[in-house]
C-alpha cells in the first residue's frame, strides 16, 4: 500500500493566509443592486459583480466573480461536485439606512452597503447567525472570508480529519495529507457547520485552510469566491442542506455492511477461497473479499475465485491499482466493489473524483447491482460513490483512541462510510485487534488489510486463536444480528445526509458535555451513537474498568439490563473479559434479525424471525420504522421496499406498554418479501405484567397465554414469557402475521 506523494500535500499555513491577504483585493462598496431572474445582482465599487441565489428557504449561494467574471470550474467537470439542478427561488429585496434586506422564509441575508459584508439573520432579522468581520477578498494567491466568532460557535465539518470532530481553535487543512496518523487529513471537504445554526460549503477543487478563531478565516488557494450557505439550525438540518446540493451518501447493498477481507492472495489469488473456508470453519461470518491486482501479482484464476466464493454466498470485489476491463469483470465475473489504490485517485481531487463517478459506474451501468467503492482522497461529492478510510495505520491501542473522532468527525461532514482498518495495516496485538473490531460492529463499514503484516500475524478475525477468537466471533455474529438496524439508518443517511455513527452532538447538541474536545465539559469525544438508540464507548486501554459520559435520560446495558440515570460520567464500569460498553437510549426500538450462519458450508442470512427489543420510554410515544428491500438493487427507488412502523407507548394508556407494528407502513413489497412474518417482542419493564393481548387492527383483542419458563415459550404457537434477569424483559412470541398486516400488543403492569 502506497502512501499519497507528497507533491499532494500542499497546505495553506495560517500565516500564509496572513501573508497573502495584502495581495488580495476586497469587496468595496456595493454601486448598484437589482434582481434578474430570482438572482440578486450586485456591483461594487472594486469592479466585482457578486450573486445571491437562493435554492431554498434555507439554503443560498454568495458568488463573486472579481472583474465581473465567473467561473465553477468544479461544475465544468465530468463529475461535477455540485449536482442540484433545482432553479432558484423567490425571494424579497428590500432596502434598509445601511444595508439591503433579502428575505427568505427562514432566514435573512443583510448586505451591507459600505463595505460590501454580508451578515445572516434568524426570520426575525434580529437574532444574529452570523456577520463577516470584513468584505471578501480575492486574490491570485487565495480568496478569504472572514466571519465573527460568536459565542455558540462549534465548528464541525471539514471531511476526515484524523483525531478530530471539533475544530475550534484549529487550523484545518482543506487538503488530503500525506500524514495518515493523527492530525492527518486522508479525505478533507471544504464544508464546516456551527452549533451557531449555520453551515457553509466552498464550492471549489483548490487547497484550503481553515483557521477556527477569532475570527473565524476560511481561505482556498484561487482567485474566485463561490460559496453555499445552509441555515438550520439545527446540525441535522444543515446537513440535510449540504447533501441536498453536494449528494446524498451512497445507498449500499446489505451485504457490504458485514465484514470485509482484503489482502495480497497468492495463487492467482485463488488462494482467498482457502481462507473463506477458513472463515467457514471457524463459524465467523464474513461478506466478502478484495483481492488485490497491483504490486505485479498473478490475477488468471479471479474468475474462479468469484464462483467459489459465490458458492459460499460471500461476494467478490476487486482492489485494484491497474485499469482492467471493468465492465467484464461486473458482467461475467460478478464483480460488484472495488478499491482504488493510488494510481487511480493519486492525482487530485477533480482526478479523484472522476475515477470515482467512472468505477462507480462500471457496476452501475453493467449489473442491476448497486456500486460501492473504497478509497482514499476523498472530497466534497464523494460520499455519493465511496467509503473512505483513514490510510495506511499501524494498530495499536492509542490508535483506537483517535479513530473514535475521525470516524465520528467524518460523519458530522457527510461521511456515512467513514472506518479504518481493523487493527490497521501494519503492527497491532490480540488486544487491540479485539478492542478495534468490536466497536466497529456498530458502524456501517469494517475491513481488514493483510498480508503486510503477515511476518508477524496476520490480520483475520481467527488469527489469534481463542479466547481472542471466541470475542470477535460474539462480535461478528451481533452485527449480523444489527443489520435491520444499521441498514435502516443507512437508507436514513442517503435521504438526508445524516450518518449512522453520530458524534454525540448530533443527538444532544442542547447537552453542554457532547460539544466540544477540551476542558472540563469534553466528555464524549471517545464515545458515539450508532443510530440514534444505541450509545457505544470503545475501550482503547488494556484495562478491566472504564469510564463513559451518558446525557441525561434513563440507560439500559445491551448486555446485562442494568439501567442508569443519565446526566453524569459512569465511572468504574466493569470491561473485563472485553465487555464493550454499549448503552441503550429509553425509548429504542431495536429491530434484529437471526444471527449469520453456515450450512452446508454455505452462509445464511435469514430475515426471520424479526426480533424487536423495545425500551419504553416513560414519558413519551416512540418508533422506528425498518426499511427492508432486496438489499441489492435500485428497486427501492420505484417503490419495491417495505417500511415496518414500531411503535411503544406506555403514556398514552395508563397502566400499560403498547407496541403497535404497521407492516408496508410504506412501500409496495419487494422480491422474496415473505407473505408472512414471525415477531418476537422482548419489551423491557422492570415488573411481571399482569396479562399480554394482541389485536389485530380494527380487531377484538385475544389474551396470550403465559409460559411457565422459556423452552415452553419456544414450543408454543403463541404466548409470553417473563425473564426476571437482565433488569426485567417481557417475551412475546407471536403467530405469523401477514407482513403488509398491523397489530398491536399491549402488556398491562
Amino acid at each position: 500500500m502506497r502512501k499519497i506523494p507528497d507533491l499532494l500535500a500542499g497546505v495553506l499555513l495560517a500565516g500564509v493566509v496572513l501573508a497573502v491577504s495584502a495581495e488580495a483585493a476586497a469587496l468595496g462598496n456595493v454601486t448598484g443592486i437589482a434582481e434578474k431572474n430570482r438572482q440578486i445582482e450586485l456591483t461594487t465599487d472594486d469592479g466585482s459583480v457578486t450573486r445571491i441565489i437562493f435554492y431554498r428557504p434555507d439554503i443560498f449561494r454568495i458568488w463573486v466573480g472579481p472583474g465581473g467574471a465567473f467561473s465553477d470550474p468544479a461544475g465544468d467537470e465530468p463529475t461535477p461536485i455540485v449536482i442540484h439542478k433545482g432553479p432558484a427561488i423567490a425571494v424579497e429585496l428590500k432596502e434598509e439606512k445601511d444595508y439591503y434586506r433579502v428575505e427568505s422564509a427562514e432566514c435573512v441575508l443583510r448586505i451591507f452597503k459600505a463595505p460590501c459584508r454580508f451578515a445572516l439573520y434568524r426570520k426575525d432579522n434580529t437574532t444574529l447567525v452570523f456577520e463577516e468581520t470584513e468584505p471578501i477578498s480575492c486574490g491570485e494567491k487565495a480568496t478569504i472570508q472572514r466571519i465573527g466568532r460568536n459565542r455558540d460557535d462549534f465548528f464541525y465539518g471539514g471531511g476526515m480529519q484524523n483525531g478530530h470532530f471539533l475544530h475550534n481553535n484549529r487550523v484545518v487543512r482543506i487538503a488530503s495529507t500525506p500524514d495518515w496518523e493523527e492530525g492527518g487529513a486522508p479525505n478533507a471537504v471544504p464544508f464546516y457547520m456551527t452549533l451557531k445554526g449555520y453551515g457553509a460549503f466552498r464550492n471549489t477543487y483548490a487547497r484550503g485552510t481553515y483557521t477556527f478563531g477569532e475570527p473565524t478565516a476560511t481561505s482556498h488557494a484561487e482567485n474566485r469566491f463561490d460559496c453555499y450557505y445552509f441555515y438550520g439550525p439545527s446540525l441535522k438540518k444543515i446537513l440535510d442542506g449540504y447533501t441536498l446540493i453536494t449528494g446524498r451518501p451512497f445507498m449500499p447493498p446489505m451485504w457490504s455492511l458485514e465484514f470485509g477481507d482484503a489482502d495480497r492472495y497468492n495463487d492467482g489469488t485463488y488462494e482467498c477461497v482457502s481462507y473463506a473456508d477458513k472463515y467457514i470453519d471457524s463459524d465467523i461470518p464474513v461478506g466478502w473479499f478484495l483481492p488485490n491486482d497491483g504490486y505485479k501479482l498473478n490475477f488468471d484464476r479471479f474468475p474462479e475465485v468469484q464462483k467459489e466464493l459465490a458458492k459460499r454466498n460471500i461476494f467478490t470485489g476487486m482492489w485494484t491499482d491497474e485499469k482492467r476491463e471493468f465492465e467484464k469483470m461486473v458482467k461475467e465475473w460478478g464483480v460488484r466493489l472495488f478499491k482504488l489504490d493510488i494510481a487511480w485517485v493519486g492525482r487530485g481531487y477533480k482526478f479523484s473524483l472522476d475515477a470515482c463517478r467512472q468505477c462507480y459506474g462500471y457496476i452501475e451501468n453493467n449489473s442491476d447491482a448497486r456500486g460501492i467503492l473504497w478509497v482514499t482522497l476523498g472530497w466534497a461529492g464523494s460520499q455519493r460513490y465511496t467509503i473512505m478510510w483513514t490510510g495506511d495505520n499501524t494498530g495499536t491501542l492509542d490508535w483506537i483512541r483517535w479513530h473514535i473522532p475521525t470516524v465520528t468527525g467524518a460523519g458530522l461532514s457527510a461521511q456515512n462510510g467513514a472506518t479504518g482498518d481493523v487493527e490497521g495495516i501494519y503492527g497491532g496485538d490480540p488486544i487491540t485487534y479485539v478492542r478495534d473490531l468490536q466497536w466497529k460492529c456498530f458502524t456501517p463499514f469494517m475491513m481488514i488489510i493483510d498480508n503486510w503484516s503477515r511476518d508477524k500475524h496476520e490480520k483475520k478475525p481467527m488469527s489469534y486463536g481463542d479466547p481472542f477468537t471466541i470475542h470477535t466471533r460474539k462480535a461478528l455474529k451481533l452485527k449480523s444480528r444489527l443489520m435491520p438496524y444499521l441498514y435502516s439508518y443507512c437508507y436514513e443517511a442517503n435521504l438526508t445526509g445524516l450518518p449512522v455513527q453520530r458524534a454525540m452532538v448530533l443527538e444532544f447538541p442542547e447537552d453542554e458535555n457532547t460539544r466540544t474536545e477540551e476542558g472540563g465539559r469534553a466528555k464524549t469525544k471517545y464515545q458515539f451513537m450508532s443510530g440514534e438508540w444505541l450509545l457505544v464507548a470503545p475501550v482503547y486501554q488494556d484495562t478491566s474498568r472504564w469510564s463513559f459520559y451518558l446525557p441525561k435520560g434513563t440507560w439500559t446495558d445491551f448486555e446485562s439490563g442494568a439501567t442508569y440515570a443519565g446526566g453524569k460520567t459512569i465511572d468504574n464500569y466493569d470491561v473485563s473479559n472485553f465487555k464493550l460498553p454499549v448503552l441503550v437510549r429509553e425509548g429504542a426500538i431495536l429491530p434484529l434479525y437471526p444471527e449469520s450462519f453456515y450450512e452446508n458450508r454455505k452462509q445464511q442470512r435469514p430475515r426471520d424471525p424479526l426480533q424487536v427489543e423495545v425500551f419504553p420510554h416513560a414519558t413519551q410515544a416512540t418508533q422506528f420504522v425498518l426499511f427492508e428491500d432486496d438489499g441489492l438493487t435500485y428497486k427501492f427507488r420505484d417503490g419495491r421496499y417495505n417500511k415496518t412502523s414500531f411503535a411503544s407507548d406506555a403514556v398514552g394508556a395508563p397502566g400499560s406498554i403498547k407496541v403497535s407494528v404497521a407492516g408496508c407502513f410504506e412501500g409496495n413489497g419487494y422480491d422474496g418479501m415473505p407473505a408472512a412474518r414471525n415477531y418476537r417482542l422482548a419489551v423491557h419493564t422492570a415488573n411481571k405484567p399482569a396479562a399480554v393481548s394482541w389485536a389485530k387492527e380494527g380487531g377484538a383483542a385475544a389474551t396470550l397465554k403465559e409460559a411457565a419458563e422459556a423452552n415452553a415459550l419456544d414450543s408454543m404457537d403463541e404466548g409470553w414469557y417473563f425473564e426476571s434477569g437482565r433488569g426485567g424483559i417481557v417475551h412475546v412470541k407471536m403467530r405469523p402475521q401477514d407482513a403488509r398486516g398491523r397489530f398491536s400488543v399491549e402488556i398491562k403492569k
